[in-house]
């Protein structure tokens, strides 16, 4: 069975940095070190390790990577790990999008300074796209473009009538007024932390006892990732609201893609059929793990042990 990913990929530079320096003042990088970035790519790429799924795909604009370096780097990238490209919008001009990163030593916090000319994948090549993929089992939505993201969903619910759809919202740019209507489209739903925040909401839980007035016919359950505190879970079926807490990291490393992590992660542990509290505990397991660590490469053993922890709550669940 596939997950189907569609977001972006960007090219990531990424800075280390003593701290994040005042303004107007000269600042000496540590390490430079050039990535594959974006949250649909990131989340493909943990997912992929994890192996829950037969296939991954992504759907996202592209530059033609036969004449693009960038480009060429982001498909080597995917492909090394197993993800299929061959369903993006080529373009066959243009540059792909480009994030500069800084990487505090002090904290391990990240700012990305993002900078895109190329469109945004287009609702018909999305249409096209998921039309002619087979045994779709999962399709997980980077909201992009708000206004746009309904009719793309509901492409998805036409052309994959039997695919789980997840959504995660992330950029506060994105009006409530828009997103709101999204929801009750998704079977499961990401919000950052910084989005809830920026609603005005001081905690998860206001947040969430506001969903609860709103229409969420086909919403199994939100989710809103919340650093160091874990993960808060709502279940629309029973109002249950939980909180997934993880342990303390004393000194992150590299927090670059961690949220990416957990959504990829909890993606994978709910396609191998554990229970939404269960799949985001291993989501925010996964997610420490990667803050311990340069990037998303994650080792054999490690991977091993997660792909156990999945087996040993399914077990549970079971008895």
């Amino acid at each position: 069975m596939a997950c189907v990913v569609v977001g972006i990929a960007t090219m990531d530079v990424v800075h280390r940095i003593p701290g994040y320096p005042d303004e107007d003042t000269k600042t000496r990088i540590r390490a430079t070190r050039k990535a594959r970035g974006g949250n649909g790519t990131n989340v493909l790429i943990v997912s992929a390790q994890l192996a829950c799924f037969a296939s991954y795909h992504w759907i996202g604009s592209l530059v033609d990577p036969s004449t693009n370096a960038d480009a060429r780097f982001i498909v080597d990238d995917l492909s090394a790990h197993g993800v299929y490209t061959s369903s993006c919008q080529v373009h066959a001009s243009g540059s792909m999008p480009t994030s500069h990163i800084l990487l505090s030593d002090a904290n391990g916090s990240r700012t990305i300074f993002h900078h895109r000319e190329l469109p945004e994948v287009s609702d018909e090549h999305v249409a096209t796209a998921l039309a002619t993929l087979v045994d779709v089992a999962w399709i997980h939505f980077e909201c992009r473009e708000a206004q746009s993201q309904l009719r793309m969903i509901r492409i998805a619910r036409a052309t994959q009538p039997h695919a789980t759809i997840s959504l995660e919202v992330e950029g506060p740019r994105h009006a409530w007024d828009d997103v709101q209507p999204l929801l009750s489209h998704a079977t499961y739903a990401f919000i950052a932390q910084g989005y809830v925040t920026s609603l005005g909401y001081a905690t998860a839980r206001d947040f969430f006892h506001a969903l609860a007035t709103t229409a969420t016919s086909e919403l199994r359950a939100v989710v809103v990732p919340w650093g160091s505190d874990g993960a808060f879970v709502w279940c629309t079926a029973t109002n249950c609201m939980d909180h997934v807490p993880v342990d303390p990291i004393p000194k992150p490393l590299d927090t670059v893609g961690a949220g990416d992590t957990l959504v990829g992660a909890t993606i994978s542990a709910l396609g191998a059929g554990l229970a939404i509290q269960d799949a985001v505990a291993i989501g925010c397991r996964v997610a420490r793990t990667k803050c311990l660590q340069i990037g998303l490469e994650f080792e054999p053993t490690t991977l091993d042990t997660f792909r156990d922890d999945v087996v040993r709550s399914l077990r549970r669940s079971t008895m």
